[in-house]
């Protein structure tokens, strides 16, 4: 492996981390409580706080479950985050209502 591959290798394993850990905070720091979050996507607390802890490597969040969280929080940091990585934007659709942001 030369050196840009390790570091290229480097910038996808720090995003990934980011990835995780803006999801992570987003159950934690909700106003709802993260009970009451795991209650709504319909998994037991212990379960969805394995799949968000950002250095579980074991455990894996599902697209589903990231949006129910995301819509259970009106919070659509994550995607706003996966948006600007993939170098889109995300904007709120006309009438849609409006999100909360981190």
């Amino acid at each position: 492996e030369d050196g840009d591959d390790h570091a290229a290798r480097q910038l996808c394993i720090r995003a990934e981390l980011r990835r995780r850990r803006a999801v992570h905070d987003l159950v934690l720091e909700s106003p709802i409580g993260a009970k009451a979050i795991a209650q709504a996507v319909g998994k037991p607390y212990s379960t969805l706080l394995r799949e968000v802890n950002p250095y579980d490597t074991g455990a894996k969040l599902g697209a589903e479950t990231l949006m129910h969280i995301m819509k259970t929080t009106g919070n659509v940091t994550p995607l706003e985050k996966m948006a600007l990585e993939m170098g889109y934007r995300l904007e709120p659709a006309e009438g849609m209502g409006s999100t909360v942001r981190a």
